[in-house]
């Protein structure tokens, strides 16, 4: 009789802050792996660099020893910063008062879901790494 049916676990994870979190979550990491893939800087920050030069690894003269491995370089720095941001970002979710202080500023992240977005990290973390160890044996 009142019996409400709870939605399933698929239909929350379809849930529209999750899709749009998932969309903007992952375009990020993949966005940081083109970037640590092609643009990579090789010189300190701030150094002037020449604007035709966009694609650091693959034509600085100083990382030429290292393009001779191509992809495996290549796969291996673009993972790696995609691993070093969620290195970054995996604590987060579990501190409190920084929730405290982002929940009313952020409302289209799932926030609530704390240990959801501690587990989509790490998951992360888990295909990144996979893909910068891989990378290495190529």
């Amino acid at each position: 009789m009142g019996h409400q049916r709870q939605p399933s676990w698929l239909s929350k994870q379809f849930a529209p802050s999750k899709v749009l979190f998932n969309v903007l979550f992952h375009g990020l990491h993949i966005g940081l792996f083109v970037y640590g893939w092609y643009a990579a800087p090789s010189q300190p920050c701030g150094a002037h660099t020449d604007p035709r030069n966009r694609w650091k690894q693959a034509s600085d003269e100083r990382l030429a020893g290292l393009n001779t491995l191509t992809f495996s370089v290549w796969l291996s720095r673009g993972a790696g910063l995609a691993l070093s941001v969620d290195g970054a970002i995996i604590v987060l979710p579990m501190c409190k008062n920084i929730l405290r202080w982002i929940r009313p500023k952020i409302r289209w992240l799932p926030l609530d879901e704390s240990q959801w977005f501690h587990r989509q990290v790490a998951y992360s973390l888990l295909f990144w790494t996979i893909v910068h160890v891989a990378a290495h044996y190529v």
